[in-house]
């Protein structure tokens, strides 16, 4: 009895679960690298308000100063 190409099983297309995993912690890493700079600015300001001083003030000024950097002007 021949199966139809839908019922058919494909071991090149199947992911076992470790490769799962794999796959899916590849992904997680992909998404949090994605998203560092949101990261990094949320433990400056938790680090803002915890030891708040002169010194965590400098944090804040570089921020603003390397957004202004990182901004694209238009063509």
């Amino acid at each position: 009895m021949e199966l139809k190409p839908w019922e058919q099983y494909n071991k090149a297309t199947y992911m076992s679960g470790c490769s799962l995993f794999n796959y899916f912690m590849v992904m997680l890493w992909k998404i949090i690298t994605s998203n560092l700079q949101v990261i990094c600015y949320f433990f400056m300001l938790l680090g803002l308000m915890m030891n708040g001083g002169l010194l965590y003030m400098v944090y804040p000024f570089l921020v603003f100063g390397i957004a202004l950097v990182n901004e694209e002007r238009p063509s």
